[in-house]
Parts: C-alpha cells; structure tokens; sequence
C-alpha cells in the first residue's frame, strides 16, 4: 500500500514518552514497565521522561527508584505544581524525539497502544494523532465537567471539542508556539487549533482507574479552561 515506505522507516525515527507524574506512586511502576514492553517488541528507537509535578506523596522516590534500575529513563521535578502543559514542555526539553508522545500517568489509556498512534501518523503523515476512548471509564461528575468544558471551549474558541490526552505529536509542531503560552496552565489543544495541521484520530481503550481519583477537581478544570481562554484570545 502507498503507505508502505512510511512505516518501513519508522525504525529510522526517535520516539519520546512524556510523562506528567502527580501522586501516582501507586502505578508508576506498572506504567514504566508496561510503556518498555510496548516498545521492546518493536525496533523503534525511544526514550521515556518523567516529569513530577510536585508531588504530595512518594512519586519522586519512585522515579529515582526506577532511575537507578532504567539509567535510560530521564526524569524533572517542578518545585510547585504547575500543571500538565507545563510539565509538557520541561518535558520537551529533555527530549531529543523527533515525535512526542503523551501518556497519563494513572493507567487509565493502555501503553500498547502505542504502536497505533504510531502506524495511524505512518499511515495518514498527522502532525498529531489523537487517541480517542471508546467510552470513558470516569465519574459522572467528571465526565459531565469535561463535556461542559468542551462545549465552552467549542463555542467560545471554536476549538474541536475532540481530542485527548493521549496523543502522537511531531516535534516540529511545537516550534511554531511560544514557549512562555505552555507555562500558563492551558489546554495545549488550544494552541494546537490556532495552526494549520493535519489531525488524525483512531479510537483506543480506556480503564477504569486503579487507584485514587483524578487530581483534576471542578475547580482546577474551570481554571485550566478560563487560563485557555485568556491565552488564546490575548495572541
């Protein structure tokens, strides 16, 4: 197939797995072992970072504890918690990928898939591939908010209420945005919507959470949403 060029020279590209880290103790070790089986069965070259964003419970001696067994494995700290889009970009500048990947950190998406995102960008050449839930495994409370999100930012911005947290990126896409719009606390998908790129999407699984509950509260989304506002409408 026309593709067929594209996903013979994956072998010949860099894959960076970011990980914003906040009080997952619990399944960070699981996740780093699971995200090193996905890719262990496969020739592509990566590397994995790990960004606590100031953590309350024992998340950064963990990461040092797997530092010490994965000497590959990169990892930052934020002194104070300063949110996902911030820990994106300490992230970035650790990564030397030519392809980011982002993953939460709770197991709720499944590190094997991975390999999908990456033969849908193979396949469509996406500058980013979104890897949408077949049905959310959250609280009613939760998903309500998230929708209400959406739809604010949908007829506010126009921006697509589609998309996730786990997503295939190119590098290159981030030399188009300002650095300093990533530390205010925002949705990066806001910044993405203001320039001309190619989206793909495929569907993938979701699970319930483990462990513990999401360290997004009504209030931190309805900030995280106003901060996206503010960013997009002052550029």
């Amino acid at each position: 197939m026309p593709a067929d060029l594209n996903i013979k020279s994956l072998k010949y590209r860099k894959y960076t797995v970011i990980v914003a880290v906040y009080n997952s103790e619990k399944t960070l070790r699981e996740l780093v072992e699971r995200l090193i089986d996905s890719f262990s069965s496969s020739s592509y070259s990566y590397e994995i970072v790990l960004v606590d964003d100031a953590s309350t419970d024992k998340s950064f001696r963990e990461i040092l504890e797997l530092h010490r067994e994965h000497p590959f494995l990169m990892y930052d700290r934020h002194e104070l918690n300063r949110g996902q889009s911030a820990a994106l970009l300490t992230g970035l500048r650790h990564s030397t990928g030519d392809y980011i990947i982002t993953i939460d950190d709770d197991l709720q998406y499944d590190p094997a898939d991975i390999k999908r995102l990456i033969d849908e960008q193979a396949l469509t050449s996406a500058d980013i591939v979104y890897g949408i839930p077949d049905s959310k495994k959250e609280g009613l409370l939760k998903r309500l908010t998230v929708v209400l999100i959406k739809k604010v930012l949908s007829l506010v911005l126009r921006v697509p209420g589609k998309g996730s947290s786990f997503r295939l990126i190119k590098r290159s896409v981030f030399s188009m945005i300002a650095t300093d719009q990533l530390l205010k606390n925002v949705l990066p998908e806001v910044l993405f919507f203001r320039l001309n790129l190619k989206i793909a999407y495929i569907t993938v699984n979701h699970y319930k959470r483990k462990y513990g509950r999401s360290g997004y509260s009504f209030f931190k989304l309805a900030r995280l949403t106003v901060n996206s506002i503010r960013t997009y409408l002052k550029n």
